[in-house]
């Protein structure tokens, strides 16, 4: 499950959610001297935006996603 919520801006309670399911597969490579690598693939659905005070949310469709991490 994924998602946050944000406040944006200098408006005052423009509250901003993001919601998703997602179904991920990786795999992470550890290195020598912390170093450290990864590659996610996924799906992800239901995802919804909703902006507090605004009537409804907004959807969006499903996707596929590919992540790339390194950390050193």
């Amino acid at each position: 499950m994924g998602g946050d919520t944000w406040d944006v801006g200098d408006q005052i309670d423009l509250v901003t959610t993001y919601r998703d399911y997602r179904v991920v597969l990786g795999f992470e490579n550890a290195g020598t001297d912390a170093e450290t690598s990864a590659i996610e693939f996924g799906y992800v659905f239901g995802r919804q935006l909703e902006i507090r005070g605004q009537p409804g949310q907004t959807s969006f469709d499903d996707a596929f996603i590919i992540r790339l991490v390194t950390r050193h």
